[in-house]
């Protein structure tokens, strides 16, 4: 599916139609369209064919959260890159902990700024706070992973 037909296809998904619907409507595949619906509803992210009720911000997103959670444990943690780094790390090689350190910092470096596109657009004023207060308790994560980086001799300047 396309950039475009997946935007189209999440446009489209205000609980007003059925799979059928935005099979017709956006011209996708039944099939690829049942892909992206039938986890969300089953998550209860979406409610297909009828009107959503209403759910506070703090509600979807830990909707939202426990998702992510449950695509990380059988998604990216039963890979084989993760499954070597719980199972052996001892038979990694060092630069394998150092690259995944520098992929640490460059998120904690920027992660004061990751809800500030959602909190521009939020309605929800509780939700808008709640994701202020997550940025201000976000700040400066980054030290952490600075200060381990100081004991191989590497600055802030360098990473």
């Amino acid at each position: 599916m396309s950039r475009d037909g997946f935007l189209d296809l999440l446009r489209r998904l205000d609980g007003s139609r059925t799979i059928e619907d935005l099979e017709r409507e956006t011209g996708l595949d039944g099939e690829v369209v049942r892909e992206v619906v039938e986890p969300a509803v089953e998550r209860g992210l979406i409610d297909e064919g009828a009107a959503p009720a209403f759910s506070p911000g703090t509600a979807a997103l830990a909707r939202l959260e426990g998702l992510l959670n449950h695509l990380l444990e059988d998604l990216v943690l039963t890979g084989p890159f993760w499954r070597r780094i719980l199972e052996r790390p001892q038979r990694l090689h060092p630069n394998v902990f150092f690259g995944f350190g520098l992929e640490n910092w460059f998120l904690l470096s920027r992660e004061s700024g990751l809800g500030s596109a959602v909190r521009a657009l939020a309605e929800d004023a509780d939700l808008r706070e709640a994701l202020a207060d997550f940025d201000r308790r976000g700040r400066r994560h980054d030290d952490v992973a600075v200060r381990a980086f100081r004991s191989l001799g590497a600055t802030r300047g360098d990473l």
